[in-house]
């Protein structure tokens, strides 16, 4: 599941969270997967709708929402892979 962190300034109330407030800078789970593409469509169907350049989009058992990125910041919870540090020993 997604997190995001409400980068907005402020505190928002949001239909996506059951209407809790979310305080600014808060991070939180969101229900569903996120879109990060659209099958091609098979013969004859019509082409899937774009995804938004300016949101995150999640998916929630067939019904898609919006999350900009001017509110949202997508969290990731990975931790970063250490560089290979190799010491110069031409020095």
């Amino acid at each position: 599941m997604p997190k995001f962190k409400n980068i907005s300034g402020g505190d928002i109330e949001a239909i996506k969270t059951q209407m809790r407030p979310v305080d600014a800078g808060e991070v939180i789970e969101v229900t569903g997967t996120l879109v990060m593409s659209r099958p091609k469509p098979k013969d004859g169907e019509p082409e899937p709708a774009p995804i938004p350049e300016d949101a995150y989009l999640v998916d929630n058992d067939g019904e898609e929402r919006a999350w900009p990125h001017a509110t949202w910041e997508l969290v990731d919870d990975k931790p970063a892979a250490k560089a290979d540090v190799k010491a110069d020993k031409e020095n």
